[in-house]
């Protein structure tokens, strides 16, 4: 029986992350499934699950914007960093960050790519629905294996759904098992994903609504038990210090901050700061939009789709579409704009199919693509 190992500290890449590590303790590499629990909902995000209905936060000056704006490009930036950077005292900041994670508007955590986490296929679902409530359809599909995400929508469709699959065995059991299972379904429609991109909106976008447990299949950086506990609390909060990290799980930390840096440094997980964008009133609308699209032109066609701002979610898909977005606009005009005008009247698109979402049933915003 052989047995790889793994340095756990010493021979990590990386200049500061190697900083005050004095022992170097070997670790067996392993290859397994693992399953990290989402923080607590009431720690993660807040507001109606009907989208655009969430109460607006307080009004945001100058510099509760500044902030947020430094964050979101470095969630890990001290108290001192940005006071430095927005001319204000420490003191302040550390305020007015308070108050902006107590109202919701600004969340530090954690998300992991999914493809680097194990999964090969990312299928976007839309379901007709007859004789049954469309609600209690959707409450049933959150609930069978890897469902990330159901909305209620308008449209040709009543409910679209996203699953994260392994393999196509996996995918067939899912389709002809657990959908199959569902009472008042009448009609489906799946695209899968063959290549996707979550812009840096989308990556910025949080949204909790019932997460599931993050479970990675077949993770690219072999990971333990002392692993999975960082992953926990940095996903409950992602600006908290190694030292503090450390300390809770009783040990090191040069040990903390070199298992940080081999997950990020693996593409395995990036540590960020996140806006719940209806809380601060810049998304009121979102909607999936599938777009037909002559085959020689699809390249063109996704460049200039992730240029938009309002841009989340895009994807080159088989299926009943060849490009699925996904969009976050002001308003119901805003939407309606950017479908008709920015995106229906690029050159090789054929048709569009919009499913505007109007209530989320779950949402897991921990598993992102990340490049």
């Amino acid at each position: 029986m052989s047995c790889a190992f793994v340095l756990d500290a010493a021979c990590v890449p990386g200049g500061n992350v190697l900083e005050g590590v004095t022992t170097v303790t070997l670790r067996p590499q392993r290859n397994v499934a693992v399953e990290v629990a989402p923080p607590p909902l009431e720690d993660a995000s807040k507001g109606s699950s009907r989208i655009g209905v969430t109460a607006v936060s307080p009004h945001l000056d100058e510099l509760d914007m500044t902030l947020i704006r430094l964050l979101m490009a470095d969630g890990r930036m001290s108290n001192r960093e940005l006071a430095a950077a927005a001319g204000v005292s420490n003191a302040t900041v550390g305020a007015r960050i308070r108050r902006l994670v107590d109202d919701r508007v600004l969340i530090f955590t954690a998300l992991f790519d999914w493809e680097a986490a194990g999964y090969e296929w990312f299928a976007i679902a839309k379901f007709g629905v007859e004789g049954r409530s469309p609600r209690a359809v959707a409450e049933e599909l959150a609930s069978l294996p890897h469902c990330q995400a159901v909305a209620l929508v308008f449209g040709d469709y009543d409910i679209l759904a996203y699953f994260l699959v392994t393999n196509r065995t996996e995918l067939h059991r899912l389709i002809e098992a657990g959908l199959a299972s569902v009472a008042g379904i009448s009609s489906v429609s799946i695209d899968l994903a063959t290549e996707s991109t979550v812009t840096g909106l989308g990556r910025q976008f949080f949204l909790a609504r019932g997460p599931t447990s993050i479970t990675m299949p077949n993770p690219v950086v072999d990971l333990d038990e002392l692993d999975i506990g960082i992953m926990h609390e940095l996903l409950s909060d992602g600006r908290q210090s190694s030292r503090n990290i450390a300390r809770r799980l009783d040990v090191s930390e040069g040990t903390v901050r070199a298992r940080i840096h081999a997950m990020v440094a693996g593409g395995l997980m990036r540590i960020v700061a996140m806006v719940e964008p209806f809380a601060l009133g810049l998304i009121g609308v979102v909607a999936s939009v599938g777009l037909r699209v002559e085959r020689a032109q699809t390249a063109t066609v996704i460049a200039k789709i992730r240029e938009l701002p309002q841009t989340i979610f895009v994807a080159v898909t088989v299926g009943s579409a060849d490009i699925s977005v996904t969009i976050g606009a002001a308003d119901q005009s805003d939407m309606l704009d950017i479908v008709l005008n920015q995106i229906r009247t690029l050159p090789g698109v054929r048709s569009t199919e919009t499913l505007q979402m109007v209530e989320v049933v779950r949402f897991s915003p921990y598993l992102k693509r990340l490049d």
